[in-house]
């Protein structure tokens, strides 16, 4: 048993250092969580809150209160009554687009994941990757059959949503998060569909929007708000900065015109039309641990768990603050005006003056309704970065909002002094506290260079998440180094009491 285990652990860290090494962060940190297990008590059926605050357990009810619930958040009742592009005959022939080639189709299926759960076809992924030369051209032929008529089967168009916890007591339908189950022969088309639009939507994004974005990533926002910062510091100005959040960005996004965008982008029309037939033709259902919703049409929002979601999104959002802030902002980075930091639905408004990011904001409320985005008035925060920080007075419909002097943005801490110490003490005690829980572990009787990897591994990843973007006083260093300490003391069995030195 102890040797199974001890293999375990060291194939867990073998792979999360060979991500690290790569820069694939995102497979790095899911690794890392392997080594979080928890032990799984099972969670008693505690029912779900009805719109009037009733807490039901029957079945029945409870699927129709989820029914009810994804009906509303998607707008059904106010789904556009057509999608329609323009008619065929109108589009030159080099604005339809080509043939899907075979060789899309083999790179669409060499990228798909292995071991990932079947849709409502019920074909697994992994079965798509031992088709051979026939099965390729036949499965070339349907993609090509789809992607001349327009018409998505029924089986691809039909997305089976898991809801899971989001905390233990999750008692309403919004203290849930859905995963989707889609048919993995429709995830191929999306897929072709994502590579050839995508190079034409990177043209309209601009360098400010670093989500879902090959080659950026939540380091890189970070770093740019720390060092903008630094900057304005460092020249003795202030800076006001105002931390949007908009309510179920993703869930919010209005069909027409999504597809009016992509038009003006020069999105080619056969595209197009799949991705607006797709939309159209969508059902939802939900499963839960004892049955289903029944299928649900919707009407808004883009498409949970598919691969073109992610840059549709950041299309129209980025058409969304280009319209809004256009001629706006005062703050000058090397004589250019930087006006946000985007990083997919959490945007940063920055401006010198008020009254400038006040103008700013209620532009933005402005053009985002008429896109169908809200702001989430009491999620919304403002900040003055500078050596004297004082108040901010923005309002959001007569509400004032709220001034910190500490915003977490995306998983790390900004400051209006500028520094990262609150960040740095913030990291060792989420470490520090990740140690604790797997303290058996870590004092274990395992080999010593095992347990040093599997510290390394699971522990430091947490510790220096954003370490990139830092900017180390010599307090800070020497924080890190005890910290450092503190693991291998813990881990040896060493009290400070027992006079050992580092």
């Amino acid at each position: 048993m102890d040797r199974a285990k001890k293999e375990y652990l060291e194939k867990i860290c073998n792979e999360i250092i060979k991500f690290q090494r790569t820069g694939r962060y995102d497979l790095m940190y899911m690794k890392t969580k392997e080594l979080g297990w928890k032990e799984n008590h099972g969670i008693q059926n505690i029912g779900i809150e009805d719109s009037q605050g009733n807490r039901i357990v029957d079945q029945r009810q409870v699927l129709k209160i989820w029914e009810n619930y994804i009906s509303e958040l998607y707008d059904r009742p106010n789904r556009p009554e057509t999608l329609e592009v323009e008619p065929e005959e109108e589009v030159d022939t080099d604005e339809k687009g080509p043939y899907i080639l075979q060789s899309e189709v083999e790179k669409a299926i060499k990228e798909m994941r292995k071991g990932k759960a079947t849709g409502d076809d019920d074909v697994p992924g992994d079965v798509l990757k031992l088709l051979g030369e026939g099965g390729l051209k036949t499965l070339t032929k349907l993609m090509n059959t789809i992607y001349e008529s327009g018409e998505w089967p029924k089986d691809f168009t039909e997305v089976t949503m898991i809801a899971l916890k989001k905390k233990t007591k999750a008692t309403k339908c919004s203290d849930h998060r859905t995963i989707s189950l889609i048919a993995h022969t429709a995830k191929i088309i999306a897929k072709i569909l994502k590579r050839r639009i995508e190079r034409k939507i990177e043209d309209v994004l601009g360098e400010d929007q670093f989500g879902f974005r090959r080659g950026k990533g939540t380091r890189d926002a970070i770093g740019m708000m720390r060092i903008i910062a630094e900057r304005t510091l460092e020249i003795d100005e202030e800076l006001c900065v105002c931390f949007i959040d908009w309510q179920k960005a993703f869930d919010r996004v209005n069909w027409t015109k999504l597809m009016q965008i992509l038009k003006e982008t020069g999105i080619d029309w056969h595209e197009r039309r799949l991705i607006s037939k797709l939309y159209m033709d969508q059902k939802v259902r939900v499963r839960l641990d004892r049955g289903e919703t029944g299928s649900v049409q919707i009407g808004r929002g883009v498409r949970q768990g598919c691969c073109l979601s992610p840059i549709l999104f950041n299309l129209y959002s980025e058409c969304l603050t280009k319209e809004a802030l256009d001629g706006l902002g005062d703050f000058k980075v090397g004589g250019q005006i930087i006006q946000t930091v985007k990083y997919a639905d959490d945007l940063v408004l920055m401006a010198k003056e008020e009254t400038v990011l006040q103008g700013m904001i209620d532009r933005l409320i402005e053009i985002g309704r008429c896109y169908g985005m809200e702001m989430n008035v009491e999620k919304t925060k403002v900040m003055k970065i500078s050596r004297q920080p004082t108040p901010v007075r923005i309002k959001i419909d007569q509400k004032q909002l709220e001034n910190v002097k500490c915003f977490k943005y995306l998983g790390s801490l900004l400051t209006d002094d500028g520094r990262c110490t609150c960040e740095i003490k913030s990291r060792i005690a989420m470490a520090k506290a990740a140690f604790s829980k797997k303290k058996n572990l870590f004092t274990s009787k395992l080999d010593l260079n095992l347990r040093k990897k599997l510290v390394k591994c699971y522990i430091w990843s947490i510790a220096l998440y954003g370490a990139e973007t830092w900017t180390l006083r010599a307090v800070d260093q020497k924080h890190l180094e005890s910290f450092e300490m503190w693991c291998w003391r813990r881990m040896e069995k060493i009290s400070w009491t027992d006079y050992v030195r580092n």
